[in-house]
């Protein structure tokens, strides 16, 4: 198993380009095409969901859209460079379901962290809803850039839920190149009923070693313990299953994975 496709999100959430140099990283490891991607939405975000669209409104909005995609090209363009193999593909809709329909047609997919103030609301939850609906890995790249080399020494978040089960064999690419692998279990009552033995067994199958660390829950959020525990070790990638509750669950009481895709500090790869 390789990575031999990878499309990369641009736009709606700044334009220094992190994502794409983020994508680019990866593509040139795996030698992979990597695409960029554009979405020109009904209407620009600032305009809310008007009913009435007036002609002024109209070119406006166009005026938007065309200077918005322009810089998302170049700043697609002037990351990837002389690489090799880099498309560009521009389309109007939903983003949501468009990056979602355009990831299903990719080995992986990275996305930009949605920016803590400032964030247009249409784009607010796109993270979530293409890991969600598009049944491919997803790569956040958080805001404030990723580091270099970047999956050399991977955190995996083990739950022994399915979504977690499915992040670790879709991230098996990065995790056969990490230079250190450990895996985070966090028990309530002092059990491991998350089967890490299981996932040691099966990392050792593919000739990885990984270090355990199973602890007992804080009285802090788990997604903070998560990456502080991920601070502590020096990890600068975390490899989680992403909306192991119900969706509409983890909105309304602020799940693990909106806390994560909210504010990690180093990339994270997530998996449904």
């Amino acid at each position: 198993m390789t990575y031999r496709r990878i499309l990369v999100n641009v736009g709606g959430a700044g334009a220094d380009g992190v994502e794409v140099e983020a994508a680019l990283c990866v593509a040139t490891r795996f030698d992979a095409e990597l695409v960029g991607l554009y979405v020109q939405s009904a209407i620009p975000a600032q305009y809310g969901d008007a009913m009435l669209v007036t002609p002024g409104l109209q070119r406006e909005a166009e005026r938007h859209w065309a200077a918005d995609a322009a810089r998302a090209k170049a700043t697609f363009l002037g990351a990837v460079g002389t690489y090799r193999s880099a498309t560009w593909h521009e389309c109007v809709g939903d983003p949501g379901e468009r990056v979602g329909i355009a990831a299903r047609a990719a080995d992986l997919a990275f996305l930009r962290q949605p920016a803590r103030s400032g964030f247009p609301v249409r784009f607010a939850d796109l993270a979530g809803h293409v890991v969600l609906t598009s049944g491919r890995p997803v790569v956040i790249v958080p805001e404030i850039g990723f580091p270099a080399g970047f999956g050399s020494r991977p955190l995996i978040a083990w739950n022994g839920s399915r979504e977690a089960a499915r992040a670790v064999l879709d991230a098996m690419p990065l995790l056969r190149a990490a230079v250190r692998i450990d895996v985070l279990n966090v028990v309530n009552g002092g059990t491991d009923s998350g089967g890490t033995k299981a996932l040691e067994e099966l990392l050792n199958a593919h000739g990885l070693c990984a270090k355990t660390h199973v602890t007992v829950g804080r009285d802090y959020s788990a997604a903070d313990y998560i990456l502080s525990i991920a601070n502590d070790l020096g990890n600068d990638l975390l490899v989680m299953g992403a909306y192991g509750h119900s969706r509409a669950c983890e909105l309304m009481l602020g799940g693990v994975t909106r806390s994560v895709l909210s504010t990690a500090s180093i990339p994270a790869f997530m998996a449904h």
